[in-house]
């Protein structure tokens, strides 16, 4: 996946492949998927806001799997307080409450790496 600089506020992202996963990343960039995000929201975590964000299939993903649909995603901008948000980033990682956590592996990521945080 690549992030490409529009005009725009919009972010393009362009996927060569996609395992399934509703939070991705290519830092310093974050998506998830509008599913997911809505979710966030609702249980009220802090340190993000959801922004737009154009997601397409490149061309390596549209020979190799052209019957995949990518959800909708949105840029979730990181400006939480590492300690104090639910959300953060500390020295180039994403950093989140174990509860937030719990959320996030609900979806069943497969490729998420994680490991618990020690400053």
């Amino acid at each position: 996946m690549r992030a490409k600089g529009q005009e725009s506020d919009e972010k393009l992202f362009i996927f060569n492949v996609w395992m399934g996963d509703q939070l991705v990343s290519i830092y310093p960039y974050y998506l998830a998927t509008e599913e997911l995000a809505g979710l966030l929201e609702r249980s009220g975590f802090t340190g993000f806001e959801a922004r737009p964000a154009e997601v397409r299939k490149g061309e390596q993903f549209h020979e190799l799997r052209p019957e995949v649909l990518l959800p909708r995603f949105v840029l979730l901008e990181i400006n939480g307080l590492l300690g104090q948000s639910d959300f953060s980033d500390h020295a180039n990682a994403l950093v989140v409450s174990s509860e937030a956590l719990e959320t996030i592996l609900s979806t069943k990521p497969r490729m998420l790496r994680h490991e618990p945080f020690a400053d």
